[in-house]
């Protein structure tokens, strides 16, 4: 499939001419959509059909076109929340976000049969 990729292109979104890869190309029913950047991209969704990652021509290049989305698998607390925590509550409660922290950084795996909505 990526021998569709051009490798000289006009973004859709900025019209800037490029002979490099493009970031993402889109094959959709009008034709290929060619961005230069993630912001482009963005810009072009109105272009693209919201159930688009099937249609994706350069799929090798990321695991999902958009930023890594962190979740938190436990609610901050608010300032005052804190303040009536007990001493030992508080180093529980630090260490527990600490490891949600440091879950979602390390995690580098994605489910790939999922299709986001953009």
């Amino acid at each position: 499939m990526t021998d569709q990729i051009s490798t000289s292109y006009d973004c859709h979104a900025c019209l800037k001419k490029s002979s490099q890869k493009p970031w993402i190309s889109i094959d959709c029913p009008e034709g290929i959509i060619n961005s230069c950047s993630y912001l482009c991209y963005k810009r072009s969704l109105d272009h693209i059909p919201k159930k688009h990652l099937h249609l994706i021509i350069n799929k090798e290049d990321f695991s999902l076109p958009m930023p890594n989305i962190r979740t938190r698998h436990i609610e901050p607390l608010t300032e005052t929340d804190i303040n009536q925590l007990s001493d030992d509550d508080y180093s529980n409660y630090k260490s527990l976000l600490e490891e949600d922290i440091v879950e979602d950084y390390s995690s580098d795996e994605t489910d790939e049969s999922t299709d986001y909505d953009y």
